[in-house]
């Protein structure tokens, strides 16, 4: 059926920024709203060649396997789809879940690859687009996994939230950042409801609020209307950076010259033309990535923390 923006989350996001992920509960509306893309996905089971039935008993064996035990406690009369699917419903252990969730799309991958494409006759929706809607429903409950590649990981293996983004949230704590706190809790807000072009504007923003609340602290001559290069510019000019890695840092200003602030100039921040541009949600990690580790460069330096 595809992704609504629909009231509820709308007002839902004003109230509430997911700061980190949790890994340890999927609550059951993720859970329903992910079965309800499975059973999407492997379409019915009395149509021909019994796809749906076929895949499941697969996934059923694989599981059992794994998990060690002879059946899943669901099965009836040999019926797998319904005993999988009440697995991810019913099933306490949250990391058997994500076993099955990632079994049964690689499962429909692999299947419709043996058979150079030929998709199941009854699904509603291609893979690729449950992978994303998966993915989605991850990120919009504030779950830290995602499908990538035939598994499943931990964000914690493209956001670095134990080194990086917990830190950062830290120190963006104290009331002097508040600003650059809210730009950077929108832009995780962003990309955890796919709106990559916002989450790197928002990303830009909270890394020059940054610099600007450095600058007002520390007293040092900047005008409000600044952009990036000039901050930093002049944040390098009164030595938030000591002179030993100024000199093996010749290129730190292009550095980030190359990295938020082009991604935004080049993705987000500008009219896009009579051509659609796509942020793909691998930019838009490594733009919330960049953003944190230097904001965490720049307070740690300055000392305010």
């Amino acid at each position: 059926m595809g992704i609504f923006d629909v009231f509820s989350k709308r007002e839902k996001r004003q109230k509430e920024m997911p700061s980190v992920y949790a890994y340890d509960i999927l609550s059951s509306k993720v859970r329903i709203q992910i079965v309800r893309i499975l059973d999407d996905l492997s379409g019915e089971d009395h149509y021909v060649a019994h796809d749906s039935s076929t895949l499941f008993e697969t996934v059923h064996s694989i599981l059992c396997d794994e998990i060690g035990v002879l059946r899943l406690e669901q099965l009836r009369h040999n019926m797998y789809k319904e005993a999988v699917l009440n697995f991810i419903l019913q099933e306490n252990t949250t990391e058997y879940v994500i076993d099955a969730i990632e079994v049964t799309v690689r499962t429909i991958e692999e299947m419709i690859e043996s058979r150079n494409g030929w998709a199941f006759q009854t699904a509603k929706i291609k893979p690729n687009d449950a992978i994303h809607q998966i993915n989605f429903r991850f990120r919009e409950n504030g779950i830290g996994f995602q499908y990538e590649n035939g598994r499943i990981i931990k964000l914690d293996n493209s956001f670095s939230h134990s080194q990086i983004i917990r830190p950062v949230l830290q120190l963006l704590s104290d009331k002097k950042f508040a600003g650059p706190c809210e730009e950077f809790q929108k832009a995780f807000d962003h990309y955890s409801n796919g709106r990559n072009k916002e989450c790197i504007a928002e990303c830009l923003k909270a890394f020059e609020s940054t610099m600007k609340v450095i600058c007002k602290e520390k007293k040092w001559n900047f005008d409000k209307n600044f952009t990036a290069k000039k901050l930093i510019d002049v944040c390098l000019k009164n030595g938030l950076v000591p002179a030993l890695l100024q000199t093996q840092l010749t290129n730190v200003t292009q550095l980030f010259e190359s990295g938020i602030p082009a991604l935004r100039n080049n993705m987000g921040g500008h009219g896009q033309g009579n051509v659609i541009q796509v942020v793909d949600d691998r930019i838009a990690r490594y733009a919330i990535n960049l953003t944190a580790s230097n904001i965490l460069f720049f307070v740690e330096q300055s000392g305010l923390r």
